[in-house]
């Protein structure tokens, strides 16, 4: 299936959605997929030590702005944040099943940065293996979008 979501512009570098930049560094093998669902839209790639093995890493880049569950980052200060952590905490949870969490580590604020970011990580057991997943949310040109990231 051809991927409409994402434009390769240089090597190794897509442009999601005509709005984020993603670089996919070497040495591993990357294969991306386009997301479109009633809530999110745009592109996962998953990276792969070998062509046929288990992804050790993924990166997804979605406009979320249809998905009412996420949060609106332009309004938010760091006294919002932790209301705002217990409703991502929950639903990344029941999102995740059945991978387990293990570990919820706090939603951070990042005001200094242009545009500003909401920034959570959380470990969570997948195949007996723990791995950490790092989420950025930020507003590019309007609507929101989630940079997702396993490691």
């Amino acid at each position: 299936m051809p991927r409409n979501n994402s434009v390769p512009t240089e090597d190794g570098v897509f442009l999601v959605l005509g709005l984020l930049k993603v670089r996919l560094p070497a040495p591993w093998w990357w294969h991306g997929d386009d997301i479109e669902t009633a809530q999110a839209r745009g592109s996962i790639f998953r990276a792969y030590r070998e062509a046929n093995g288990l992804d050790i890493a993924y990166l997804v880049a979605v406009d979320v702005t249809a998905d009412p569950t996420e949060p609106d980052i332009a309004p938010l200060t760091k006294l919002d944040i932790p209301q705002v952590d217990e409703r991502l905490h929950a639903g990344i949870r029941r999102a995740m099943e059945p991978i387990e969490m293990t570990r919820w580590m706090a939603s951070h604020l990042n005001e200094a940065s242009t545009p500003k970011v909401l920034t959570t990580a959380y470990i969570g057991r997948d195949h007996g293996k723990e791995r950490q997943y790092c989420r950025g949310t930020l507003q590019l040109a309007g609507p929101e979008a989630d940079r997702d990231g396993l490691f």
